[in-house]
């Protein structure tokens, strides 16, 4: 016996075993194994590697099921492209119609399952959104590899993100790639950045302007003049015509009123003169 009828876990019997002869249970088998402290925390201790034989069975039997349902399938198209050959020449048609592929038909098993290798490209839902700005063409160099010198460009593996110029002190032909921040500000990005800079600064000087206004009983109205233009709350999200617009004529009024205000102080005080440079500085070498 291994424990003893205080401590043991069996139910008891009303006429013990040992006199009846029947219901004997098993012997607890304690076995003191010493592990140390990475065996204690190793997750694979005693695995079987054999038992992994079963999986590999499983997964060989999947895969002749499926190479069989994909033979049957493509000798039922051989018979039907055979069928619809054979009707066209009987009415005189020649030409074959070859638009039945195997290539487009052999990822079907079961008359739609899609191939696993396959299915990421051909099951698509439009609900899953899925981040394709990272992608790259294989034969391109990484990011990362354009310069090795561990005190240039940082490169964040996580997002695949180098913000600044790898290679600065190559000549301008040589620079293939000059960082994600000049893609981020050349083109039409610094257009919108423009814009949403003037809309929140048309929104800031325009709720200041309300604070300051008195009460009224009349509500305002969308025509009125605020401070860069607009008398209403702009959004370049749901109108960005219109603040590309107003923020051209603001532009166009700040220059004009900057024009005005130094004509105004050469009148006043003179020394239009003095505000162009003399012949011998513009002739002087530059170091």
């Amino acid at each position: 016996m291994s424990c003893n009828p205080k401590v043991c876990i069996e139910r008891p019997r009303k006429v013990g075993a040992k006199y009846t002869g029947k219901s004997f249970a098993r012997d607890v088998t304690i076995t003191q194994v010493d592990l140390g402290y990475e065996g204690k925390r190793d997750r694979w201790n005693g695995y079987n590697p054999d038992k992994y034989k079963a999986v590999i069975q499983d997964w060989e039997a999947l895969d002749a099921e499926r190479q069989k349902r994909r033979d049957v399938a493509k000798e039922d198209r051989d018979v039907i492209r055979q069928a619809k050959k054979e009707a066209k020449t009987a009415e005189g048609d020649d030409e074959s119609d070859d638009s039945l592929s195997d290539s487009s038909h052999d990822s079907c098993i079961d008359g739609g399952e899609a191939d696993p290798l396959n299915s990421q490209f051909e099951t698509k839902d439009p609900k899953v959104k899925t981040a394709v700005r990272n992608l790259r063409q294989r034969e391109d160099l990484p990011k990362y590899l354009r310069n090795l010198d561990p005190n240039s460009a940082h490169y964040d593996g996580k997002s695949r993100i180098m913000k600044e110029n790898p290679n600065p002190d190559l000549p301008e032909s040589d620079q293939l790639f000059k960082g994600d921040n000049f893609n981020k500000f050349s083109g039409d990005s610094l257009q919108v950045m423009q814009q949403e800079a003037f809309m929140i600064k048309a929104n800031e000087a325009l709720a200041v302007q309300k604070k300051a206004m008195p009460t009224r009983d009349e509500p305002e109205q969308p025509g009125e003049a605020g401070p860069l233009g607009a008398g209403a709350e702009i959004n370049a999200v749901a109108m960005p015509s219109q603040i590309e617009i107003l923020r051209k004529e603001h532009a166009n009024r700040k220059e004009k009123m900057k024009n005005t205000n130094l004509e105004k102080l050469y009148a006043k005080y003179g020394g239009e003169d003095h505000m162009q440079a003399p012949d011998e500085f513009k002739e002087a070498p530059v170091d």
